[in-house]
Parts: C-alpha cells; structure tokens; sequence
C-alpha cells in the first residue's frame, strides 16, 4: 500500500499538531513492514526527520498551510505521487483531493468560540476565514473515507455538528511523549507552569488573576508561562504589565525538551485552565513526570485525565485559585494524584495510537 502523510507541520514549532506527527512518524515506521510512505514536509522541516528506512521517502510541499497554493498545489502533486491513501493530519487541506484520504479532526473550538480576539486579521477578512472553514470542514468530512478525532469529547462534537459522519468516526487518543531525563528548575520562588498558545480560548488571562488571588495567601507564588510569544502573547504580557504583576508573571518563549522536562519537575503543578480543547495533550506529559495537574472543568478534560487532576470551573477565578491553593498545602493530596496518574497514564500508548492509525489505513483502502 502507498500512503501519503502530510506531515507539513512536523515539528515542535507547531506545538501539539507537530508533536503528534512526530510520534506518529516514528510509530508508523516503526510498525510498517509491507508499506510504501511517502512524507510530505516543510523544505525547512526536512533537516529534523530522523535517518528514514528504503520504504520511505521525503517530497518538500512548500505551500503553507490555510493558503490559496495548498489548495491548488497540494491536489496536482497528489495526483503525480498517485498515492493508494493519503492521510491529512488536519483541516488545512486542499477542497479537492484526487484519491481516497482520510482526516484527523483535533477538535471544534472554532465551532464552539469564533472570536474576533483570536485573529490578527482585520474583521471582515476573519469572519471570512470562519466561513472558509466551515465549507472546507463539511466537505472533507463527507468526502473522507474515514474521520480520525482524539476523544470522545470531540467525537460528539461532530457528531452534533454533521451526525452524517457518525458511521466512519475512529476515537484513537494521543499519548505523553517521553522527555528526556533533565534536573528540575531551581526557582528561589514556588510557580505553577502552563505551556501553549496565547489564544482567548486558552483562558490564560483568568488564570493570571486566579494566581493572583492564590498570591493573597500564598504571596512568593509565581506563573510561569511556555510558548511562542507571538501576538496574542505580546497582548497578554501588555495587561499583565498594565495590571503590575510583570514581577511575578514569567514569560519563557519556546523552550525545548530538556527546557520543557526541567521546568515541569521545578513546578508545583502544571495549570491548564481552557474553555475549550481537543485532547490537553500538556497534561499529560506533566503527569508523566509525576508533576500534579489544576484543570478546567469541562467534558474532554475530564475524559483524558479521569482522577488524576483536580478540576476548576475555568470561568471562575476564585474557583481555580481554591484548587491550586490545595495543591500548594497539601502534600498528602499530591502524593495521591501521582499515585492515580501512574495508574491512568497505562491507558495511553504512542505505539497503541500508531498501531490503531495503521489498521485504520488498510481497513479502508
């Protein structure tokens, strides 16, 4: 069998979706014996893949992803690869494609929060964005031979949204990705961590102000914040000065692994307080480092991460600083949320999440 991966977003730069083809990459490969691949990257990408065995092979797609050349590029070099299958890891693909593919569908939060405050663009160009999306989700949806999601949480989501696709849906979760052994982060003060984007639905502005009530009690405390400050990131660190707590909120940028693995094991809980997500795939890499986890309190979060979080209305400030403040005095409570990780974390496997993919490819082809 041929199968094409899009894999244009490899690559930790694209945070979650690159971490999940990372590990796909690697577990495909590692399971594949009688199958032919063929990986479609960013020229700038191509320097990250490991040393590839014969079966694979590389093909630069320098069109970037939500643009109008994926959408008529992308379709002719398909159809010169002539691939058995091709695998879209994500909306961003072409209207039209000439062979049999399949999607995987991260989650719905545009359905759930279009906002003006999630773009850089200007009104009327975003809120046709929004309609692109939509056309574009509904026709790869009916067109995909089968519709992959991460959780049960989104799986209902399509089905609410186009029940058309409740007969070719597959829930196959994400896993933690191993990080590498790295002493923790000596702070002289106490922080929580939370590692993302800087989008609205992210809930990082109420997060703030719950630490900043946890601070009344607990006043060394501090947050600190991974990931690429981009524009949303430069408009949160803008009210966090105009409110005056640049001295206790810590802005890292991207950071990389070994960065990643030291600030979690320094931490006293990783925060992740989102309105919406797909999977909270940081979670659990911080449950797989024994680091106790404050989450919102919605559907999916509550599937993926089961007993081993405590959980917060994430509208509710005061709500989350109550959580976090039991995490900061109750050393008992997170020797028990370690203990139910160590147990919940059995349920999740890179290699279980390539192997299911891989079935997946020939139940359909």
């Amino acid at each position: 069998m041929r199968i094409l991966l899009d894999a244009r977003l490899y690559g930790l730069q694209h945070r979650g979706l690159g971490r999940y083809l990372m590990e796909l990459v690697r577990n495909l490969l590692a399971l594949a014996q009688r199958d032919e691949f063929i990986f479609l990257v960013a020229p700038q990408a191509v320097k990250e893949f490991p040393p590839l065995p014969t079966f694979v092979s590389l093909r630069e797609a320098p069109w970037r992803v939500y643009s109008l050349a994926e959408q008529v590029k992308l379709p002719r070099l398909i159809a010169q690869l002539r691939p058995d299958l091709v695998h879209f890891p994500h909306f961003s693909a072409p209207f039209f494609c000439p062979v049999p593919f399949v999607v995987t569908v991260h989650d719905l939060i545009l359905h759930h929060a279009p906002t003006e405050r999630s773009t850089t663009l200007p009104t009327p160009l975003y809120w046709l964005k929004v309609a692109a999306y939509h056309r574009l989700m509904r026709r790869l949806l009916q067109q995909a031979r089968a519709v992959m999601t991460v959780s049960q949480a989104v799986a209902a989501d399509l089905n609410h949204y186009y029940p058309f696709v409740s007969n070719k849906l597959r829930v196959i979760p994400l896993a933690p990705s191993p990080l590498p052994p790295a002493s923790q982060y000596q702070s002289p003060h106490p922080y929580f961590l939370m590692v993302g984007a800087f989008y609205p639905h992210k809930n990082v502005e109420r997060a703030v102000v719950a630490v900043a009530a946890l601070r009344q009690k607990q006043p060394q405390v501090e947050l600190w914040l991974v990931g690429k400050v981009d524009a949303f990131g430069l408009r949160l660190q803008n009210w966090v000065h105009e409110q005056g707590w640049s001295n206790w909120v810590r802005f890292w940028g991207s950071v990389s692994d070994v960065e990643l693995a030291a600030l979690l094991r320094g931490s006293t809980g990783y925060l992740l307080p989102s309105l919406h997500e797909g999977f909270g795939l940081g979670a659990l890499d911080a449950l797989a480092v024994g680091v106790p986890v404050v989450a919102a309190d919605i559907p999916v979060l509550r599937e993926v991460l089961g007993p081993a979080a405590l959980y917060a209305d994430p509208y509710h400030t005061q709500a989350i600083a109550d959580q976090l403040l039991r995490l900061a005095t109750h050393p008992e409570l997170r020797i028990e949320l370690t203990s139910q990780a160590k147990h919940w974390l059995e349920r999740y496997s890179w290699a279980r999440t390539g192997a299911q993919t891989l079935a997946l490819y020939h139940e359909i082809n």
